[in-house]
């Protein structure tokens, strides 16, 4: 097993029941011991979150919508749901 920093330690205090567990899961003595390596872990990069932004009709729609509310913070949380849930809408027609 890889891991980063503190989870070594971490693993490697647990690695008996970690060992009884797995082998409880499959009925018998699959694993017998574990071998813990403390090295960098990679991640996979994230996805970007935002959506693309709206054109057209339904840019205008979200807007009108959005018409009253004042609180800057409030209104831009609003308008990334928006464009979100109006973007989702536009793909499944």
């Amino acid at each position: 097993i890889a891991c980063e920093g503190a989870r070594a330690l971490f693993l490697t205090h647990a690695q008996g029941e970690l060992i009884q567990r797995i082998n409880s899961f499959f009925g018998f003595a699959a694993v017998h011991q574990i071998r813990i390596v403390q090295k960098p872990v990679s991640q996979v990069p994230r996805r970007s979150r935002t959506p693309p932004p709206l054109k057209g009709e339904a840019a205008r729609k979200l807007e009108g919508m959005m018409e009253g509310i004042e609180g800057d913070k409030l209104r831009q949380a609003i308008q990334r749901l928006g464009t979100a849930v109006m973007g989702k809408q536009g793909k499944q027609r």
